[in-house]
Protein backbone atom coordinates (compact mmCIF):
# COMPACT_ATOMS: atom_id res chain seq x y z
CA UNK A 1 0.00 0.00 0.00
CA UNK A 2 1.43 3.44 -0.92
CA UNK A 3 1.79 6.40 1.41
CA UNK A 4 -1.42 7.99 0.14
CA UNK A 5 -3.40 4.88 0.96
CA UNK A 6 -1.94 4.67 4.46
CA UNK A 7 -2.70 8.35 5.07
CA UNK A 8 -6.29 7.86 3.86
CA UNK A 9 -6.83 4.95 6.27
CA UNK A 10 -5.33 6.95 9.14
CA UNK A 11 -7.55 9.96 8.53
CA UNK A 12 -10.59 7.73 8.10
CA UNK A 13 -9.83 6.10 11.44
CA UNK A 14 -9.63 9.46 13.16
CA UNK A 15 -12.98 10.47 11.71
CA UNK A 16 -14.52 7.18 12.92
CA UNK A 17 -13.18 7.65 16.46
CA UNK A 18 -14.42 11.24 16.60
CA UNK A 19 -17.84 10.15 15.31
CA UNK A 20 -18.05 7.47 18.02
CA UNK A 21 -17.09 9.99 20.69
CA UNK A 22 -19.85 12.35 19.58
CA UNK A 23 -22.48 9.61 19.38
CA UNK A 24 -24.39 9.09 22.64
CA UNK A 25 -23.48 5.73 24.12
CA UNK A 26 -26.56 5.46 26.37
CA UNK A 27 -30.20 6.36 25.92
CA UNK A 28 -31.36 8.80 28.58
CA UNK A 29 -34.89 7.91 29.62
CA UNK A 30 -37.08 10.37 31.51
CA UNK A 31 -37.74 9.64 35.17
CA UNK A 32 -40.73 7.22 35.36
CA UNK A 33 -43.96 8.93 36.41
CA UNK A 34 -46.18 6.32 38.09
CA UNK A 35 -49.77 7.19 38.94
CA UNK A 36 -50.98 4.16 40.93
CA UNK A 37 -49.98 3.34 44.50
CA UNK A 38 -48.42 0.09 43.30
CA UNK A 39 -46.53 1.88 40.51
CA UNK A 40 -45.17 4.45 42.94
CA UNK A 41 -44.04 1.76 45.37
CA UNK A 42 -42.25 -0.19 42.62
CA UNK A 43 -40.49 2.90 41.25
CA UNK A 44 -39.40 4.00 44.73
CA UNK A 45 -38.54 0.55 46.03
CA UNK A 46 -36.83 -1.10 43.03
CA UNK A 47 -34.62 -0.19 40.10
CA UNK A 48 -36.67 -2.29 37.69
CA UNK A 49 -38.63 0.36 35.76
CA UNK A 50 -37.21 2.67 33.08
CA UNK A 51 -40.28 3.90 31.19
CA UNK A 52 -43.96 3.50 32.13
CA UNK A 53 -46.43 3.15 29.28
CA UNK A 54 -49.53 2.33 31.31
CA UNK A 55 -50.31 2.54 35.02
CA UNK A 56 -54.00 2.48 35.81
CA UNK A 57 -56.02 1.52 38.88
CA UNK A 58 -59.75 0.87 39.22
CA UNK A 59 -61.95 -0.33 42.06
CA UNK A 60 -64.21 -3.36 41.66
CA UNK A 61 -65.67 -3.16 45.15
CA UNK A 62 -64.72 -1.65 48.47
CA UNK A 63 -61.66 -3.66 49.44
CA UNK A 64 -60.76 -4.86 45.92
CA UNK A 65 -58.60 -2.82 43.54
CA UNK A 66 -57.04 -3.73 40.20
CA UNK A 67 -53.83 -2.18 38.85
CA UNK A 68 -52.56 -2.80 35.33
CA UNK A 69 -49.04 -1.76 34.38
CA UNK A 70 -47.01 -1.83 31.15
CA UNK A 71 -43.43 -0.64 31.21
CA UNK A 72 -39.91 -0.97 29.86
CA UNK A 73 -37.67 -2.63 32.42
CA UNK A 74 -34.21 -1.43 33.37
CA UNK A 75 -32.93 -4.33 31.24
CA UNK A 76 -34.79 -2.94 28.21
CA UNK A 77 -37.50 -5.62 28.24
CA UNK A 78 -41.23 -5.07 27.80
CA UNK A 79 -43.19 -6.07 30.91
CA UNK A 80 -46.94 -6.22 31.58
CA UNK A 81 -48.26 -6.92 35.05
CA UNK A 82 -51.73 -7.23 36.55
CA UNK A 83 -52.38 -6.78 40.26
CA UNK A 84 -55.19 -7.35 42.73
CA UNK A 85 -55.02 -5.60 46.08
CA UNK A 86 -57.53 -7.29 48.38
CA UNK A 87 -58.48 -6.19 51.88
CA UNK A 88 -59.96 -9.10 53.81
CA UNK A 89 -60.79 -6.83 56.74
CA UNK A 90 -63.66 -5.59 54.56
CA UNK A 91 -66.58 -7.67 55.95
CA UNK A 92 -68.15 -8.49 52.58
CA UNK A 93 -64.95 -9.62 50.80
CA UNK A 94 -63.80 -13.25 50.84
CA UNK A 95 -61.60 -15.60 48.85
CA UNK A 96 -62.75 -19.03 47.71
CA UNK A 97 -60.81 -21.93 46.21
CA UNK A 98 -62.61 -23.23 43.13
CA UNK A 99 -62.53 -26.49 41.18
CA UNK A 100 -63.52 -27.64 37.66
CA UNK A 101 -67.21 -28.15 36.89
CA UNK A 102 -68.19 -27.14 40.40
CA UNK A 103 -67.79 -30.73 41.57
CA UNK A 104 -65.90 -29.76 44.73
CA UNK A 105 -63.33 -32.45 44.03
CA UNK A 106 -59.72 -32.23 42.86
CA UNK A 107 -59.56 -35.21 40.51
CA UNK A 108 -61.00 -35.58 37.06
CA UNK A 109 -60.93 -33.29 34.07
CA UNK A 110 -59.61 -29.72 34.07
CA UNK A 111 -61.54 -26.62 33.03
CA UNK A 112 -60.70 -23.02 32.11
CA UNK A 113 -60.73 -20.57 35.01
CA UNK A 114 -63.58 -18.42 33.67
CA UNK A 115 -65.89 -21.44 33.80
CA UNK A 116 -64.65 -22.49 37.24
CA UNK A 117 -65.52 -19.04 38.53
CA UNK A 118 -68.96 -19.18 36.93
CA UNK A 119 -69.92 -22.27 38.99
CA UNK A 120 -69.73 -20.35 42.28
CA UNK A 121 -71.00 -17.01 40.94
CA UNK A 122 -74.46 -16.20 42.29
CA UNK A 123 -76.38 -13.56 44.18
CA UNK A 124 -74.86 -13.17 47.62
CA UNK A 125 -71.68 -14.85 46.37
CA UNK A 126 -70.77 -12.54 43.51
CA UNK A 127 -67.41 -13.32 41.89
CA UNK A 128 -65.42 -10.13 41.24
CA UNK A 129 -62.52 -11.93 39.57
CA UNK A 130 -59.79 -14.47 40.18
CA UNK A 131 -56.48 -16.06 39.26
CA UNK A 132 -54.96 -19.49 38.90
CA UNK A 133 -53.26 -21.00 41.95
CA UNK A 134 -51.39 -24.30 42.42
CA UNK A 135 -49.48 -26.26 39.82
CA UNK A 136 -51.81 -28.82 38.23
CA UNK A 137 -51.46 -32.34 36.97
CA UNK A 138 -53.41 -35.48 36.23
CA UNK A 139 -54.30 -35.82 39.90
CA UNK A 140 -55.31 -32.20 40.36
CA UNK A 141 -53.49 -29.70 42.61
CA UNK A 142 -49.97 -30.70 43.55
CA UNK A 143 -50.42 -29.82 47.20
CA UNK A 144 -53.09 -29.69 49.89
CA UNK A 145 -56.37 -28.05 48.91
CA UNK A 146 -59.19 -26.77 51.08
CA UNK A 147 -62.37 -25.04 49.93
CA UNK A 148 -64.91 -23.45 52.27
CA UNK A 149 -63.73 -25.45 55.26
CA UNK A 150 -63.70 -28.80 53.43
CA UNK A 151 -60.42 -30.58 52.77
CA UNK A 152 -60.35 -31.82 49.18
CA UNK A 153 -56.74 -33.00 49.30
CA UNK A 154 -54.67 -33.48 52.45
CA UNK A 155 -51.40 -34.65 50.90
CA UNK A 156 -48.54 -33.00 49.05
CA UNK A 157 -47.50 -34.58 45.76
CA UNK A 158 -43.84 -35.43 46.25
CA UNK A 159 -41.29 -33.63 44.12
CA UNK A 160 -37.73 -33.98 45.31
CA UNK A 161 -36.27 -30.81 43.82
CA UNK A 162 -39.23 -28.50 44.50
CA UNK A 163 -40.18 -28.07 48.17
CA UNK A 164 -43.92 -27.51 48.46
CA UNK A 165 -45.41 -24.54 50.28
CA UNK A 166 -49.00 -23.60 51.02
CA UNK A 167 -51.21 -20.57 51.58
CA UNK A 168 -53.95 -20.90 54.18
CA UNK A 169 -56.89 -18.74 55.25
CA UNK A 170 -58.51 -19.04 58.64
CA UNK A 171 -61.08 -16.51 59.86
CA UNK A 172 -60.10 -14.14 57.03
CA UNK A 173 -56.46 -14.16 58.14
CA UNK A 174 -53.79 -15.47 55.74
CA UNK A 175 -50.44 -17.15 56.14
CA UNK A 176 -47.84 -19.13 54.20
CA UNK A 177 -46.06 -22.25 55.42
CA UNK A 178 -43.68 -24.93 54.25
CA UNK A 179 -44.90 -28.48 53.66
CA UNK A 180 -43.02 -29.53 56.80
CA UNK A 181 -45.09 -27.05 58.85
CA UNK A 182 -48.48 -28.18 57.59
CA UNK A 183 -49.58 -30.37 60.50
CA UNK A 184 -48.43 -27.87 63.12
CA UNK A 185 -50.13 -24.90 61.46
CA UNK A 186 -53.29 -26.93 60.90
CA UNK A 187 -53.38 -27.82 64.58
CA UNK A 188 -52.81 -24.18 65.53
CA UNK A 189 -55.86 -23.32 63.38
CA UNK A 190 -58.07 -25.75 65.28
CA UNK A 191 -57.73 -28.64 62.81
CA UNK A 192 -59.22 -26.93 59.75
CA UNK A 193 -58.63 -24.17 57.23
CA UNK A 194 -61.27 -22.12 55.48
CA UNK A 195 -59.24 -22.17 52.26
CA UNK A 196 -55.80 -23.53 51.37
CA UNK A 197 -53.76 -23.94 48.19
CA UNK A 198 -50.15 -24.49 47.28
CA UNK A 199 -47.24 -23.21 45.23
CA UNK A 200 -43.45 -22.96 45.21
CA UNK A 201 -40.94 -21.63 45.81
CA UNK A 202 -41.36 -19.10 48.59
CA UNK A 203 -40.17 -15.62 47.67
CA UNK A 204 -40.28 -13.69 50.94
CA UNK A 205 -40.11 -15.11 54.47
CA UNK A 206 -40.50 -12.88 57.53
CA UNK A 207 -39.98 -9.72 55.49
CA UNK A 208 -36.82 -10.86 53.71
CA UNK A 209 -36.24 -12.30 50.25
CA UNK A 210 -35.51 -16.00 50.69
CA UNK A 211 -35.79 -18.04 47.49
CA UNK A 212 -34.93 -21.72 47.33
CA UNK A 213 -34.50 -22.13 43.55
CA UNK A 214 -34.78 -25.84 42.80
CA UNK A 215 -33.98 -26.01 39.08
CA UNK A 216 -32.97 -24.08 35.96
CA UNK A 217 -36.58 -23.54 34.92
CA UNK A 218 -37.15 -21.30 37.92
CA UNK A 219 -33.98 -19.31 37.24
CA UNK A 220 -35.30 -18.22 33.83
CA UNK A 221 -37.79 -15.46 33.04
CA UNK A 222 -41.36 -16.76 32.61
CA UNK A 223 -45.01 -15.76 32.88
CA UNK A 224 -45.87 -16.07 36.56
CA UNK A 225 -48.66 -15.85 39.10
CA UNK A 226 -47.76 -14.99 42.70
CA UNK A 227 -49.25 -13.88 46.01
CA UNK A 228 -47.93 -11.52 48.66
CA UNK A 229 -49.25 -10.97 52.19
CA UNK A 230 -48.84 -7.77 54.18
CA UNK A 231 -47.85 -7.85 57.89
CA UNK A 232 -51.49 -7.42 58.97
CA UNK A 233 -52.17 -10.80 57.26
CA UNK A 234 -55.44 -9.41 55.88
CA UNK A 235 -54.16 -7.26 53.00
CA UNK A 236 -52.91 -9.32 50.07
CA UNK A 237 -51.59 -8.80 46.56
CA UNK A 238 -52.31 -11.26 43.75
CA UNK A 239 -50.35 -10.65 40.57
CA UNK A 240 -49.82 -12.03 37.09
CA UNK A 241 -46.97 -11.09 34.77
CA UNK A 242 -47.22 -12.10 31.12
CA UNK A 243 -44.22 -13.48 29.26
CA UNK A 244 -42.65 -15.32 26.33
CA UNK A 245 -43.71 -12.60 23.87
CA UNK A 246 -40.72 -10.36 23.25
CA UNK A 247 -42.42 -7.15 22.10
CA UNK A 248 -45.38 -7.53 24.49
CA UNK A 249 -44.08 -8.94 27.78
CA UNK A 250 -41.10 -11.03 28.83
CA UNK A 251 -42.07 -12.47 32.20
CA UNK A 252 -40.01 -12.19 35.39
CA UNK A 253 -37.19 -13.88 37.20
CA UNK A 254 -38.04 -15.08 40.70
CA UNK A 255 -35.67 -12.52 42.22
CA UNK A 256 -37.41 -9.70 40.33
CA UNK A 257 -40.79 -11.05 41.41
CA UNK A 258 -39.70 -11.11 45.04
CA UNK A 259 -38.37 -7.54 44.83
CA UNK A 260 -41.80 -6.39 43.62
CA UNK A 261 -43.57 -7.79 46.67
CA UNK A 262 -40.88 -6.53 49.05
CA UNK A 263 -41.27 -3.00 47.62
CA UNK A 264 -44.99 -3.20 48.36
CA UNK A 265 -44.23 -4.04 52.00
CA UNK A 266 -45.19 -7.73 51.97
CA UNK A 267 -43.83 -9.84 54.81
CA UNK A 268 -44.60 -13.13 52.98
CA UNK A 269 -44.80 -14.04 49.29
CA UNK A 270 -45.11 -17.23 47.26
CA UNK A 271 -44.75 -18.13 43.60
CA UNK A 272 -47.78 -19.99 42.24
CA UNK A 273 -48.27 -21.75 38.90
CA UNK A 274 -47.03 -19.83 35.85
CA UNK A 275 -46.38 -20.28 32.14
CA UNK A 276 -49.54 -20.83 30.12
CA UNK A 277 -51.51 -21.29 33.35
CA UNK A 278 -51.13 -17.66 34.44
CA UNK A 279 -54.60 -16.13 34.17
CA UNK A 280 -55.93 -12.83 35.53
CA UNK A 281 -59.71 -12.42 35.31
CA UNK A 282 -61.89 -9.42 36.12
CA UNK A 283 -65.68 -9.76 36.15
CA UNK A 284 -67.89 -7.40 34.16
CA UNK A 285 -71.64 -6.79 34.23
CA UNK A 286 -73.85 -9.67 33.22
CA UNK A 287 -76.06 -12.44 34.63
CA UNK A 288 -74.73 -14.51 37.49
CA UNK A 289 -73.16 -17.80 36.46
CA UNK A 290 -72.43 -16.73 32.88
CA UNK A 291 -68.80 -17.53 31.92
CA UNK A 292 -68.93 -14.62 29.44
CA UNK A 293 -69.06 -12.29 32.45
CA UNK A 294 -65.42 -13.07 33.22
CA UNK A 295 -62.94 -11.04 31.22
CA UNK A 296 -59.36 -12.35 30.87
CA UNK A 297 -57.27 -9.20 31.24
CA UNK A 298 -53.85 -10.71 30.61
CA UNK A 299 -52.63 -12.63 27.54
CA UNK A 300 -52.20 -16.32 28.49
CA UNK A 301 -49.23 -17.92 26.82
CA UNK A 302 -51.10 -20.81 25.19
CA UNK A 303 -52.69 -20.88 21.74
CA UNK A 304 -52.55 -17.19 20.96
CA UNK A 305 -53.97 -16.04 24.27
CA UNK A 306 -56.59 -18.69 25.01
CA UNK A 307 -57.17 -19.85 28.58
CA UNK A 308 -55.43 -23.05 29.60
CA UNK A 309 -57.41 -25.91 31.13
CA UNK A 310 -56.66 -25.81 34.87
CA UNK A 311 -57.31 -27.96 37.93
CA UNK A 312 -57.89 -25.20 40.50
CA UNK A 313 -58.23 -21.48 40.96
CA UNK A 314 -58.99 -18.68 43.40
CA UNK A 315 -62.18 -16.57 43.31
CA UNK A 316 -62.54 -13.11 44.82
CA UNK A 317 -66.04 -12.90 46.30
CA UNK A 318 -68.35 -10.07 47.35
CA UNK A 319 -71.12 -11.34 49.61
CA UNK A 320 -73.28 -8.22 49.34
CA UNK A 321 -73.97 -8.32 45.58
Amino acid sequence: MNRFGILTLFLGGLLFVNACEDYPQMVEYPVPQPTSAIGKALVEGTDQISVIYKDSTYTLHKGVEVTEMAYLSSEGRSIRTFWYKIDLSEPTINLECVTPYGTHTVGGNPEVLSKMLSHVDKEGNCVLGGTNTDFGGGLGPQGVYWSNGVVLKDKFTFLQDRPRCFVYIKDKTMGIGYESEYNRILADCGGSFDQAFCGSPRLIVDGKIDIDVPNDLDEASHPRTAIGIMPDRKTIYLMVVDGRRYTYSNGMYLQTLAENFLALGCSEALNLDGGGSSTFIVAKDGPYGDPARFNVRNWPNDNGGEERQLYNGLAIIANDK
